[in-house]
């Protein structure tokens, strides 16, 4: 509603953000979600990063997002090279939902972006065990015993992945790489 009172009054969307986020702390962070995820999705269209972390680091405070969303945040971040955020973001999608591959695997991914690969292993084991089928895990496998220098493991891992047949080519180049 205030969104559409800002836009009516052709005030600035710019505007509309920082009197949201003005509410937003005086009412504590209870904003509702929705609104929450749009303002966190314009600082991401204006490419402005550096208030969509201090706007996601209030949210990881208050834990107002869904696991889905700290996942497709955390993402941003890594593309961003903003791995600390990252982690943090991708703590917080696992921790909402344990049983998630997918945020277990992105968790992997976290952590083999800042060379902690033994710890990367452990969520990309546990990624694999939560969904089997996902061919994304089987590549996240094949990369970290690769990295981790045992390269039967990453021979055997890219064999169940060929096997599959759900890789798509960015996949194959990827694997072709690993195994030079």
């Amino acid at each position: 509603e205030l969104l559409n009172i800002g836009l009516q009054r052709l005030v600035s969307l710019d505007h509309t953000i920082n009197l949201l986020l003005a509410i937003d702390v005086i009412s504590h962070n209870d904003i509702l979600p929705h609104v929450r995820m749009s303002i966190a999705s314009y600082f991401v269209r204006n490419h402005e990063i550096d208030r969509l972390k201090t706007f996601l680091h209030s949210s990881l405070t208050f834990k107002c997002f869904s696991p889905q969303y700290y996942l497709y945040a955390s993402n941003i971040m890594v593309v961003n090279n903003e791995l600390e955020l990252a982690e943090e973001l991708a703590i917080e999608s696992f921790s909402q939902d344990s049983t998630n591959a997918l945020s277990a695997l992105h968790l992997s991914i976290v952590y083999g972006e800042q060379s902690r690969y033994n710890e990367a292993l452990q969520y990309a084991l546990l990624s694999n065990s939560l969904d089997a089928e996902l061919a994304e895990t089987k590549l996240e496998l094949t990369n970290l015993y690769s990295k981790l220098g045992e390269n039967g493991k990453a021979c055997l891992c890219s064999l169940e992945l060929i096997d599959s047949r759900q890789l798509t080519v960015k996949a194959y180049t990827n694997l072709l790489a690993i195994l030079e």
